[in-house]
C-alpha cells in the first residue's frame, strides 16, 4: 500500500478559501465530522470537503477551522497523516481518539468540541 501524502499547497490554498467562505458569512468556526465508513455509502458534502482539502476521506475525523486555528479529532494513524500539514499550517491541535471507538455519535462529540473551543462563536457545521 501507498503512503498516504497530502498536497500541502493546494490544501493551504483552499483552506483559505473555506476561511475567506467563514469570514463572508459571519461565521467564526467551520466543523466538518465525518462519520464510520458504514454510515457514508452515500454522498456527503463532508466527504466531498475532506476529498477537496485533502486529497483524501478521513472517517471518524472531525475537523474544526478558525481564523487562526484548526483542531482535528481522530484516530492516532490518521493524525499521522494529517501531521503533513503543519508544513504550511502551524496553529493546529490534534486531537487523538481513543482505540476502543467513540462512545458519542459523531454528531454529538463534534457539538462537545465546538462548544469547548467558544460559548460565543457562530459555527457553521457541515455532516
Amino acid at each position: 500500500m501507498s503512503e498516504v501524502r497530502i498536497d500541502c499547497e493546494a490544501f493551504s490554498r483552499r483552506l483559505e478559501k473555506l476561511r475567506r467562505y467563514a469570514k463572508d458569512k459571519k461565521l467564526d468556526i467551520i466543523s466538518i465530522a465525518i462519520g464510520p465508513t458504514e454510515e457514508n455509502s452515500s454522498f456527503s458534502v463532508a466527504s466531498s470537503i475532506f476529498h477537496w482539502l485533502f486529497g483524501y476521506e478521513f472517517p471518524d475525523t472531525i475537523f474544526i477551522v478558525g481564523a487562526d486555528f484548526i483542531k482535528i479529532f481522530s484516530s492516532k494513524k490518521k493524525i499521522g497523516i494529517f501531521e503533513q500539514i503543519l508544513d504550511v499550517e502551524k496553529a493546529v491541535e490534534f486531537v487523538i481518539r481513543p482505540k476502543d471507538g467513540i462512545e458519542n455519535s459523531i454528531s454529538e462529540l463534534n457539538n462537545k468540541l465546538v462548544k469547548n473551543i467558544s460559548q460565543t462563536s457562530s459555527v457553521g457545521y457541515v455532516h
